[in-house]
């Protein structure tokens, strides 16, 4: 605005700037979808006509002597450029757009962001993102990323801290071929995750169509589907956002249709979530585990992988409760149990009378949930990346309480049952259990350091390189 108030005052003055100035005031308030979809458009385009700038005789001056306007492309520079692919015939005049629910799908599941490299098979998807609702962009936010693989990594780091997914919107084929590598680490790193691909079915660009796109990482995703209407598209992003979380955690994948992003949903509503059902210990379990941790003088609690923060939250409450030393994965993962706690190590004597596995091997029970090595089907093609196998059991375990039951999920009943036969005796002896391995963890912890450190020193003297304040001179 301000570059058009600049030329014609330069031409006419400031006389007849008053009659061609141009207020922002008459599109204010207009949100982008209003803008474009009312009147507003051709009023504006009006005025920028009068105010641009006019010879002495009144015309408007021919901008092209000032600015050469290039012809426009050859049929052969068009074929080059476009090849064979066509702009689709359809005429979108939605006034309630397919994609509008889909995005409000996401927010009922508090998806936070969508990482993604913008392409034209999700195009409708992206400009709800962006413009729909009374807070657009917000939830989810639309973040732009160089290369489908960064998107991908993107929503793999997000659930590593979050315990939970976000999405990846990637073009179809292309970009999921790009994607793929990053989704196999994910899948390997059993975090949870959406991938939404966009899929050109009327063949706008033919190299972004597939007949079964999810083939492409079906071996190594959790599970996939590719819905054939509305209704389907938001049921399938409901049950692939519960089986992406319903452990074992990992990578799911929908197929978008392009035509489906752009249909008039009319007065359709979006169904309401059923969160799944992740089963922990039966009482009965749980209370016997609570009762050998109780009466343990030593007791040893293995801690694995959660899925969330609040299952460590737990895991550390358990720990606190029991006095028991505590081994952690956090090394190696998320979600395990904090080093930097004064449980965390071998305590005071290493010799245990009870050690407990939490998503992990115990020696006398271990509470773990299914694993991806338990499902079977994807891998049509063969590739064996390893998952399919069952190992064999670890020697410690054979005999062990080994219970198919998710750790995380049992926490809330194993500390009920374990305050339920606590007394005050008992609470006093733990209470100094835990202070002498705090003691003695923290003695530990300082010796390593030393260790490392004076490792580290070796050679530090016998460099080479010296410095001196004078090495100027």
């Amino acid at each position: 605005m301000v570059a058009v108030e600049d030329a014609t005052q330069s031409h006419i003055g400031k006389n007849e700037m008053k009659k061609s100035d141009i207020s922002s005031k008459s599109v204010k308030g207009l949100s982008r979808r209003g803008f474009l979809g009312s009147s507003a458009v051709a009023s504006v385009a009006t005025l920028v006509a009068a105010a641009q700038p006019k010879n002495v005789y009144g015309a408007q001056e021919n901008p092209s002597t000032e600015r050469p306007v290039s012809a426009p492309p050859s049929a052969a520079r068009s074929e080059r450029e476009v090849g064979m692919s066509q702009p689709p015939e359809a005429n979108h005049t939605a006034m309630r757009a397919s994609s509008d629910l889909m995005v409000q799908v996401l927010r009922d599941l508090e998806i936070e962001y969508v990482a993604s490299n913008p392409g034209s098979s999700f195009e409708g998807l992206q400009e709800s993102i962006i413009n729909y609702g009374d807070t657009p962009n917000v939830i989810p936010e639309f973040i732009s990323a160089l290369h489908e693989e960064s998107a991908v990594d993107m929503a793999h780091g997000y659930a590593r801290s979050e315990g939970r997914p976000m999405v990846a919107l990637v073009q179809g084929t292309v970009g999921l071929q790009h994607a793929s590598m990053a989704v196999f680490q994910a899948f390997h790193g059993h975090v949870p995750m959406i991938i939404l691909v966009g899929n050109d079915e009327d063949n706008f660009v033919g190299a972004h169509t597939g007949e079964d796109i999810a083939a492409l990482v079906r071996p190594y995703t959790k599970w996939d589907a590719h819905p054939s209407s509305l209704e389907e598209t938001l049921d399938a992003m409901q049950e692939g956002y519960r089986r992406s979380i319903t452990p074992p955690c990992a990578p799911v994948l929908i197929v978008l249709d392009s035509e489906i992003q752009k249909q008039e949903a009319g007065d359709l509503t979006v169904p309401a979530y059923t969160p799944p059902e992740i089963l922990g210990l039966d009482k009965r379990a749980a209370d016997e585990i609570a009762k050998r941790l109780v009466n343990a003088n030593n007791p040893h609690i293995s801690v694995g992988r959660f899925r969330t923060p609040e299952g460590v939250e737990r895991a550390i409450e358990l720990a606190e409760l029991v006095g028991a030393s505590t081994d952690s994965q956090a090394t190696m993962g998320p979600m395990s149990f904090p080093q930097r706690h004064p449980l965390s190590g071998n305590g005071v004597n290493p010799e245990y009378d009870y050690i407990l596995g939490l998503e992990n091997s115990g020696r006398d029970a271990s509470i773990r949930g299914p694993h991806l090595r338990d499902f079977a089907g994807r891998d049509d093609m063969g590739l064996e990346f390893g998952w399919t196998r069952s190992p064999a059991a670890p020697p410690e375990t054979v005999g062990a309480m080994d219970l198919a039951a998710d750790a995380e999920a049992s926490m809330q009943t194993l500390i009920d049952s374990v305050q339920e036969q606590l007394d005050e005796q008992t609470r006093s002896t733990i209470m100094q259990r835990s202070e002498q391995h705090a003691i003695a963890n923290s003695s530990a912890r300082v010796s390593s350091l030393e260790v490392i450190l004076e490792e580290k020193k070796k050679g530090w003297d016998s460099s080479c390189l010296l410095y001196t304040s004078d090495a100027a001179d």
